[in-house]
């Protein structure tokens, strides 16, 4: 049924679309973990003025039946005006029905092609669904076509309109955004909490990531990051606007909770795996008393002081006690004084999140001329523990020598042992990790043309970038031979971070190649079967997956996922990043 339209209705929305009076702002969703930016959402704004309001602009083109002319509009407004990092995604709001519109697809790619700072894989579909689909199996075969060119899918406003569980199983979307509803006042909603939790556990079967719009208060984001709700957008972290960042403020959440997702990969190499229990007493305790606690105590070597607050005050020493206990009068003296006149008051402490190699630097460079036998560990400044420096230098050396053992001899990074076990490690945790699987495009024929040692210095350079876009306190790198390497990530962005890898490697390597080859784009070598062949310089390929630890039982397995996916990376002209969905 066509709606009868006033000739100003029609001629208001015509003269925006055709004059163009549009402009888009972006807002920002936040990765809570470290508050980094990993993608924005494009909106429309219009004239100043009554159309200027999306909604209204959009019920206009609808009665005057221009909805797809200014649909196309604001897709390419967005991307023409989108200016952040590669490695962050673009998302755009579509209605699903315009993407059977024979010109979307082209449009889009067409708008793409003309922004350096996109690519279809970090292209968001945002399906904004008010009215019912009627062909679903249609629409489904549509999506896949935009799926085959790199596009994510997500669900926007799930629990509203027709956008429920159903269409999100049936979907099978990338991003799951749920509806500003369910995360208003959550802090005071047990039942919202509740319902957050299945969200969750529902996202990770489902291999989706969770959006959680709307979020407006301070406690509405820390519940729901205390929860494990990683994504969220709202007027709390950032306004729509036109500023285009890496991160926000961060102050927006305090250390405490920051700090509380502790990784499975850092607390195996922190300094908590080596806390030994120990006898503390509070900085007012009597020497006497601390004489008598070393006499019964005959393997205490030292005792550390905290206060009332249990925060790590100081250390005594049995040598130091004994020492002013035991002068001439130090009895008569001393012994009804309270330890903090004479402890240790600048003791080596470090945090419990301090890694074994950051803890070993701060020991060896104390300026102490007596070799620490203990030192304190602490959480934001109360005690937990101490850690005698023997066990400390012993796991260090231990690692050093089985790195030593099972290290590539060109990169030092560990190989096959290393990485089946790390991995095992992290299935018997039941941990949520990632696993890519890097390899050099063109590098058999780089090699044959330029000889080994070029070879061996593009597999350097790979080592090398990996390292800089990898946080080697939560992920780890691995080098399986020639140019292969793994890298389990258990870091924020890790699909961001293998663009970042691919995109870097491709650049750094140009400067092995010769002022023709740079000039040809790429050399020619002779192939398997003795052809000569062109080959472009060299690019790389990444298969990333993200193991269901509940259903994959070993690390042959998720090996064996890896390679499917770097496999299908491999198949990209351009090399870059190929994301599996199969999770077991």
């Amino acid at each position: 049924m066509v709606h009868a339209v006033s000739a100003d209705d029609s001629l208001s929305i015509q003269n925006i679309i055709h004059s163009r009076r549009l402009h888009s702002v972006y807002q920002a969703i936040i990765d809570t973990r470290d508050l980094s930016i990993i993608a924005y959402e494009a909106l429309t704004r219009g004239p100043i003025g009554p159309m200027q309001s999306p909604l209204r602009l959009f019920d206009q083109a609808q009665r005057c039946e221009m909805t797809a002319d200014l649909e196309f509009l604001c897709l390419e407004l967005a991307c023409a005006n989108f200016r952040a990092a590669s490695t962050q995604k673009l998302f755009l709001n579509i209605h699903p029905h315009i993407l059977f519109e024979p010109q979307c697809k082209a449009l889009l790619l067409n708008s793409i092609d003309a922004n350096p700072s996109l690519a279809p894989h970090n292209i968001v579909l945002e399906l904004s669904e008010r009215e019912i689909i009627t062909n679903f199996d249609a629409f489904q075969a549509v999506l896949q076509s935009y799926r085959d060119f790199g596009f994510g899918i997500a669900i926007d406003d799930l629990g509203a309109a027709y956008c429920g569980l159903h269409r999100w199983l049936e979907l099978q979307p990338d991003f799951v955004k749920l509806d500003r509803h369910f995360s208003q006042d959550i802090h005071i909603n047990h039942h919202k909490a509740g319902f957050m939790r299945g969200l969750i556990a529902l996202c990770t079967s489902t291999n989706a990531e969770l959006i959680v719009e709307g979020i407006e208060l301070r406690e509405e984001a820390e519940l729901l990051h205390s929860l494990g709700v990683r994504l969220m957008q709202g007027y709390y972290f950032h306004r729509p606007g036109n500023i285009i960042g890496q991160r926000v403020n961060v102050s927006s959440f305090s250390n405490n909770e920051l700090q509380a997702l502790k990784t499975p990969i850092e607390a195996h190499n922190n300094i908590t795996a080596l806390i030994s229990p120990s006898q503390t007493l509070n900085i007012d305790t009597r020497l006497d008393k601390v004489i008598e606690a070393f006499h019964t105590q005959s393997d205490l070597n030292a005792i550390p002081l905290i206060d009332s607050n249990d925060l790590a005050m100081g250390i005594i020493t049995r040598r130091q006690a004994l020492d002013i206990y035991t002068r001439e009068f130090g009895r008569e003296l001393n012994s009804r004084k309270p330890i903090r006149h004479f402890m240790d008051t600048a003791p080596l402490i470090v945090e419990s999140i301090t890694s074994l190699e950051e803890a070993s630097y701060q020991l060896t460079n104390n300026i102490s001329e007596d070799l620490i036998q203990e030192f304190i560990v602490c959480e934001q400044g109360r005690y937990i523990g101490i850690v005698k420096t023997i066990d400390l230098l012993r796991t260090i050396t231990e690692q050093q020598i089985r790195s030593a053992r099972y290290a590539n001899p060109l990169t030092l990074l560990p190989g096959n042992v290393p990485i089946s076990e790390t991995i095992s490690r992290l299935l018997l945790q039941q941990a949520n990790f990632w696993v890519a699987y890097c390899d050099i495009n063109h590098f058999k024929a780089f090699n044959d043309v330029y000889g080994y040692s070029q070879g061996d210095a593009a597999i350097t350079v790979l080592a090398d970038v990996i390292k800089a876009h990898c946080d080697t306190t939560t992920d780890f790198i691995g080098h399986v031979g020639g140019d292969d390497f793994i890298i389990v990530f258990n870091s924020k962005s890790p699909e961001s971070n293998c663009a970042a890898i691919c995109q870097n490697f491709q650049q750094e390597v140009l400067c092995l190649y010769d002022k023709k080859a740079l000039e040809d784009g790429g050399i020619c070598s002779s192939d398997r079967s003795g052809n000569t062949t062109f080959y472009a310089t060299m690019s790389l390929s990444i298969g990333l997956v993200h193991p269901d630890p509940t259903k994959v039982t070993s690390a042959h397995a998720v090996s064996a996922l890896a390679s499917d996916a770097k496999k299908e990376a491999k198949k990209l002209a351009d090399g870059g990043v190929y994301l599996s969905r199969r999770r077991h």
